[in-house]
């Protein structure tokens, strides 16, 4: 009897499970549509309208980097007020803009909801990808079969790709890429991972982590296929838009001055608002200081990484190019000036990967807690904060500043998982033969 009831118990706590997946995944979608509803009919509060504009100016043989008054959509809602008359530059090489050019013959809400479906796409695309390259990186009672739906809903759950898709942002574009890179490579493909990171570095300068990954792997080949990439992408772009235009992308970045904003999650947005730089109000006014210390710990992180590799690289290729992978990532964002939050589901590859090889390593479970509760820290919802208005030590280490710690924390756990693998793998030393 105690059996029976036991199996009804099971029965009834899956059904139940089943229905709270269920639900939650209709709320989320009904989320998603609603507030990407409203940014369609609002321009003025997407990023892709910048990308369309820029755009549009290119095919009227205009600047690309030129202002883009809010005016441009029309007379902005009564609800909607801004200090500004512009939009914020775009700060994209001149390849993205090249790339988006065929929408932008389109009005912009066909272009906006078009650009949402893609980039969903992408999403869904790589995290397929990811869960089938990785295996089961669950318990084995767990099973493969609820891998790839709780590694999708660890995705469209997270307040990052939220924000992503619905300010039209081509973070689910660089997940793919990556993603994509990362199977070819460690199946041996390294023209095509090579081609693939040349593009994502291409549309996001950041990306070159990538490349020095592969460098210090000493593949020359996938090296010199992403070099080439990079240069075809440029040389492209040059061609078609003219050298002033990547001439004027380096004189924009130059201006930048909004470093400390919310959802910058790189080291220089969790410094400047401290130690100055940015446009608020700091503790002392050394910018140099902050940029110099983001510049050092940054150089610590890629000189890890470059070690990492070299200890792996020998012994175990695979664990070079995985957790190689995974540690790039969020590395690139920290020392990127402007390590939005919006390119997060990237670690989706690091939690799964650094959780994969933890199981390998003692004391793994460690490990996966700290990369958990580094992907919760990364998921954390919060209204975006204005660099000026970040003057004030709670909005310095509290919730504007949990992004860095999530990748700071994600590096830890991926960069122990590592040494731990490397630690329970060595070779086994053969006792000397005695002599007779």
């Amino acid at each position: 009897m105690r059996h029976v009831r036991y199996d009804d118990l099971r029965h009834l706590g899956r059904i139940s499970l089943i229905v709270l997946v269920v639900v939650v995944g209709v709320v989320f979608a009904w989320g998603y549509g609603w507030i990407s509803w409203h940014k369609a009919q609002q321009p003025w509060v997407t990023d892709l309208a910048k990308f369309y504009m820029s755009a549009r100016q290119y095919l009227h043989g205009g600047d690309i980097y030129d202002e883009i008054p809010y005016s441009s959509f029309g007379p902005m809602p009564p609800e909607l007020t801004t200090t500004r008359e512009n939009f914020h530059p775009n700060l994209n090489p001149p390849f993205q803009t090249l790339v988006f050019t065929p929408l932008a013959r389109f009005d912009f809400r066909t272009v906006y909801w078009v650009w949402f479906i893609l980039s969903v796409g992408c999403g869904v695309a790589a995290t397929f990808r990811l869960s089938r390259e990785a295996g089961n990186i669950l318990t084995h009672r767990a099973g493969p079969r609820i891998q790839t739906p709780l590694l999708l809903y660890a995705l469209f759950c997270s307040f990052p790709t939220l924000v992503g898709l619905t300010l039209g942002q081509f973070s689910m574009i660089l997940y793919l890429l990556v993603v994509s890179a990362w199977i070819a490579v460690r199946r041996g493909r390294e023209v095509v991972g090579g081609l693939l990171c040349g593009l994502a570095i291409s549309l996001k300068p950041f990306a070159g982590m990538y490349l020095l990954l592969f460098l210090f792997l000493r593949r020359w080949r996938l090296s010199a296929a992403c070099g080439l990439s990079v240069l075809a992408c440029t040389s492209a772009a040059a061609l078609a838009l003219g050298i002033d235009s990547h001439l004027r992308y380096l004189e924009i970045l130059q201006g930048l001055t909004w470093f400390g904003s919310g959802w910058n999650a790189s080291l220089l947005g969790f410094f400047a608002p401290i130690l100055g730089g940015s446009e608020n109000v700091s503790w002392v006014d050394w910018p140099i200081v902050s940029h110099g210390l983001s510049l050092a710990i940054g150089v610590v992180g890629i000189a890890l990484m470059g070690r990492l590799a070299h200890r792996s690289r020998p012994r175990f290729d695979h664990l070079a190019v995985d957790l190689g992978f995974a540690l790039a990532g969020p590395l690139m964002l920290l020392t990127s000036p402007l390590g939005w939050n919006y390119y997060f589901p990237i670690l989706l590859l690091s939690a799964a990967v650094g959780v994969k090889y933890s199981r390998e390593v003692e004391k793994g479970r460690r490990w996966r807690i700290l990369i958990v509760v580094a992907w919760l820290l990364s998921v954390f919802c919060y209204s975006p904060v204005m660099a000026r208005d970040i003057s004030k030590p709670l909005l310095w280490f509290t919730y504007p500043a949990l992004d860095t710690y999530a990748l700071l924390l994600m590096v830890v756990a991926v960069t122990s998982v590592h040494l731990a693998f490397l630690r329970n793998h060595l070779p086994q030393s053969v006792p000397a033969t005695e002599s007779v």
